[in-house]
């Protein structure tokens, strides 16, 4: 039989077609591996913004880097992938973004997110967390990808707790600039307000910082607040703009009406009138002397009703709201009288004394109610002694009598002691301190106080110690320095022992001084003062004989002697007279100074530190420094530790001091923290104005952060509401 071969190659074309076919469903098959195999290579990478993609076993990567190195490790990791033939490289390196900000924004019940993404993944899980976060509410994403992004989860961590955060505001934003958070905008109720306010102050993410927040309670329209006496009970309700001013509010509540339980029933809001605080604190003020008292704030219109003990009282209460409200409220008056019963006495007084033991109440009172809320306040303002009411009712009593009043007896409280007359409009304060500052400051506060009320005539007498009578001497002959005679205490022999060493640093010190166990006064600071004069000589000696402070010996110039001259002229002051005999030294004669040696001045330096921290320890464990409930208003029954604790600075010259607030751990964590600072704030006041330079004394409060004890009762809280002096170098 013949073979055609036109007919074989017919039979050929069906079998190179079904080869064909094989070859490109493998070429398939191979091409799907090896992206899958790149793509997983990458995921572990971290490199999924590479897009792999094959033409038989070469690959060609696309897709937009934030990081130089992340496109050569794409490369590396494609090439190196078991396989692959060649890599072509079509990545691109992002812009970077000097200033990294990403925005949310929700306004109108939309959330828009702008600014940059160092990802497409990041973005998306941006986009993500934001439609997690506003469930409903449609995300409008207008990021953009750019590098520039801070490394590590810190960047990722800010985005999502900055947007847990919007979630919880009824409108605002939230920017994060690099690693800086900005929150601001009105919060949706109270839960969320604090819940933001909490996080805010105590959650944020690692390395995360918060730049600046303006979150604002909810808004409330009209803005009420009010305040009513309900039995036993002082009820508060309404709003109020922020906890600091609850805290203000329901602690003048609490010291203006000690006989009630105040009822906080005051709820956060904005939207507040303007001088809230000034309006509301008015009103209680006013209130205290009204029967049946009842104030309502209702935007700037505040309504005050109540009744007054007669006309002349009723007629003080007007003039002072008339004082002091802010013109920007306006004042609806529902307040009465009650018609006098009593005689009316001419000339009207009263009168406080403070005994050892007992206070004595004299007088007359305009009227029963008067009557009690003055021994209410002079047993406040004089607590631990008991009260004897003399009062007798009568009528008469001058307008402002209640503010008189309470301004004289605050002076009392400050003072811990002393007499106050008021006779009609004219008060006559009298008493006698210790403390320099309170002699100071107390007769122009109760002049303020008293205002309008009365003419206030104030005589407070600073009774000094009178300055220990001792003899004491220094000596430098040149490699040794002896210290000899009496110092008032130990304290002050352990200063004069460590300044010593660190003035005189080459020289042996040989302490021979004694105590004498006597009040210090300003020996302690004029005999300091001695030993910095007797450093800049060659040699020489000074003395404190009594009231005189003697200097004498060598110096190597002319300008010396003047500078020492002029350095004892202003140590000695009123209480020391001086007297000197220093000669110059000839150059030649003059021995060089030995070297400093750093060693011996830095243990000199750390000796007198630790003395001075023990003195204030030992100083605050002895007495006691309390303030009144709630307040940075401290007791008068303080003011004892806290000259001592003055005049202990006082010999610590070279030492800079750290007044640390605590307090327990009732109440928020912010209230604690700002009470604790002012706390801090009011005591280092009270050191400067006793006399310790400003510039030596930082506050610093601590709130609950640092307890000494558990917080579990009354004894442990009382431990850890306390102030603590830490002493540190210059």
């Amino acid at each position: 039989m013949k073979c055609n071969p036109l007919r074989w190659l017919w039979g050929l074309i069906p079998v190179v077609m079904v080869s064909w076919i094989a070859m490109l469903g493998e070429h398939q098959r191979i091409e799907n591996d090896l992206t899958q195999r790149v793509k997983d290579l990458f995921q572990r990478q971290k490199l999924e913004w590479a897009a792999p993609s094959f033409s038989g076993r070469d690959a060609i990567l696309t897709g937009d880097s934030s990081e130089d190195d992340d496109q050569r490790k794409a490369f590396e990791v494609a090439r190196s992938t078991w396989g692959v033939r060649t890599v072509i490289d079509k990545t691109k390196l992002l812009d970077e973004e000097k200033s990294y900000i990403l925005s949310a924004v929700l306004r109108d019940d939309k959330v828009r997110l702008s600014g940059f993404a160092p990802s497409e993944a990041t973005r998306r899980a941006v986009v993500a967390s934001a439609k997690a976060a506003f469930p409903g509410k449609p995300v409008d994403d207008a990021l953009k990808l750019a590098r520039g992004a801070p490394k590590g989860d810190a960047w990722i961590n800010g985005v999502n707790f900055g947007l847990k955060q919007l979630a919880g505001l009824k409108s605002g934003k939230v920017d994060l600039e690099a690693l800086n958070l900005v929150v601001e905008g009105e919060a949706i109720d109270q839960t969320a307000f604090r819940s933001v306010k909490g996080s805010l102050a105590n959650a944020m993410p690692a390395n995360v910082r918060l730049k600046s927040e303006k979150v604002v309670a909810p808004l409330a329209k009209p803005y009420l607040w009010s305040a009513k006496a309900q039995g036993n009970q002082l009820l508060i309700a309404g709003h109020v703009p922020s906890d600091r001013q609850r805290e203000e509010v329901v602690g003048l509540a609490k010291r203006l009406y000690p006989r009630l339980t105040v009822v906080d029933r005051m709820q956060l809001a904005s939207g507040e009138p303007r001088e809230w605080t000034r309006a509301t604190s008015t009103a209680l003020n006013e209130m205290v002397a009204l029967e049946a008292p009842a104030a309502e704030l209702k935007d700037s219109e505040l309504k005050i009703a109540g009744v007054a003990p007669d006309q002349g009282y009723l007629g003080g209460i007007r003039q002072a709201l008339r004082r002091d409200l802010p013109g920007s409220v306006k004042l609806v008056d529902q307040l009465k009288f009650r018609e006098p019963v009593i005689k009316p006495v001419s000339p009207f007084t009263t009168g406080v004394e403070v005994q050892a033991q007992s206070v004595i109440v004299s007088g007359y009172a305009p009227s029963e109610a008067a009557r009690k809320t003055l021994l209410e306040a002079v047993a406040a303002r004089l607590p631990g002694k008991r009260v004897v009411d003399r009062l007798q009712i009568a009528d008469g009593a001058p307008q402002g009598w209640v503010g008189c009043a309470q301004a004289g007896l605050q002076g009392l409280g400050k003072v811990g002691g002393g007499r106050m007359q008021m006779t009609d409009r004219a008060l006559v304060l009298t008493g006698a301190t210790e403390s320099a500052a309170i002699s100071t400051a107390v007769p122009s506060e109760v002049r303020s106080a008293a205002g309008a009320a009365c003419d206030a005539d104030v005589r407070i007498a600073l009774n000094v110690p009178a300055e220990p009578a001792l003899t004491w001497s220094a000596r430098n002959a040149g490699g040794e320095l002896v210290l000899d005679g009496e110092v008032p205490d130990a304290t002050t022999k352990a200063s004069l022992a460590a300044s010593a060493a660190r003035l005189f640093p080459s020289a042996r010190v040989v302490d021979r001084m004694r105590i004498a166990g006597v009040q210090p006064g300003r020996w302690p600071g004029v005999a300091e003062s001695g030993l910095a004069m007797l450093g800049r000589l060659v040699t020489g000696e000074v003395r404190i004989s009594g009231p005189e402070l003697a200097i004498a010996g060598e110096a190597t110039e002319s300008g010396i002697v003047d500078a020492v001259k002029a350095q004892l002229a202003n140590a000695t002051g009123k209480d020391y007279r001086s007297r000197d005999a220093i000669t110059v030294k000839a150059a030649a004669a003059a021995p060089v100074a030995p070297a400093v040696d750093p060693d011996a001045q830095r243990k000199a330096q750390q000796a007198l530190i630790a003395q001075c921290q023990a003195s204030l320890a030992a100083a605050v464990k002895e007495g006691s420094i309390n303030f009144k409930r709630a307040s940075a208003d401290i007791e008068a029954s303080s003011y004892p530790t806290l000259d001592k604790l003055a005049r202990i600075a006082t010999t610590c010259p070279d030492a800079r001091i750290e007044v640390g607030g605590h307090t327990d751990a009732e109440g928020t964590p912010e209230r604690n923290q700002r009470l604790s600072d002012r706390r801090a704030q009011s005591v280092l006041a009270y050191l400067n104005k006793a006399g310790v330079d400003s510039s030596r004394l930082s506050a610093a409060g601590y709130g609950e952060t640092r307890p000494v004890a558990p917080n579990d009762t009354a004894e442990n809280r009382a431990k850890n509401r306390r102030i603590e002096f830490i002493v540190k170098t210059q």
